[in-house]
């Protein structure tokens, strides 16, 4: 994933003619372009498939193992195990996307300052909708690894992998029919991405925590029915 910013900002700073830049010049700041790389990997679909497969393997990996046996055995508390797994994913989640964030500003400060479409600024006029559209992509790959959760609590590896992305092929093709759009969790995040009000952002927000909760209930409660021990 480190490789989008670095790959585009040499490629651009260069002149590579298939690399551009839509925006006006002199107006792309740090903080915009790594909003710009962020959002560009959640197109890129790969990033969304690893995180999902992250939970997955960590999760029904170890049923499939037995290992998860041991530490039933020692906790006892199906419930307490699963939250675990999702907080430690949730931090490197986070940890990883400041870590991306850093990585596209000194690309930027290295290779795009000197260039006619940056304005030389660290965070730029439009900090507030960088930092709301990067974390709502952040939420969206953590509820898509609760969905992959879901998904692995009936299914081995492989298997829920593979519906985990013909659902995601599914949900991209529903965002384009406006009856059904709705149902789409695509639908609400394009809304962030291409807007410039909180409106969107909290309309989203509660999308994603409220069918999160529920998804995480329903996945807990099949885990705790599971015989495993």
């Amino acid at each position: 994933m480190l490789l989008i910013p670095l790959l585009y900002s040499i490629g651009f700073s260069n002149g590579v003619k298939n690399i551009t830049y839509n925006g006006k010049l002199h107006s792309l700041s740090a903080l915009d372009f790594a909003d710009d790389m962020f959002i560009f990997s959640y197109y890129a679909f790969v990033f969304l498939l690893s995180v999902g497969f992250i939970l997955v393997n960590s999760f029904r990996g170890e049923i499939e193992a037995g290992s998860i046996t041991i530490l039933i055995n020692k906790v006892c508390d199906k419930k307490k195990i699963y939250l675990s797994k999702i907080i430690a994913l949730g931090l490197f989640l986070f940890i990883f996307a400041l870590l991306f964030v850093s990585f596209c500003i000194v690309c930027y400060l290295v290779f795009l300052s000197q260039t006619d479409v940056a304005s030389g600024e660290l965070l730029g006029t439009n900090y507030k909708l960088d930092i709301i559209r990067i974390l709502s992509v952040l939420l969206f790959y953590m509820w898509s690894a609760l969905l992959a959760g879901l998904l692995s609590s009936k299914l081995k590896i492989f298997t829920t992998m593979g519906v985990f992305a013909v659902v995601w092929v599914v949900f991209m093709y529903i965002n384009k029919f406006d009856k059904v759009k709705y149902l789409s969790p695509l639908y609400y995040l394009d809304k962030v991405i291409e807007s410039t009000n909180i409106n969107s952002f909290l309309v989203y927000l509660l999308t994603i925590v409220v069918t999160a909760f529920v998804i995480l209930l329903i996945t807990i409660g099949i885990f705790e029915r599971s015989d495993l021990d």
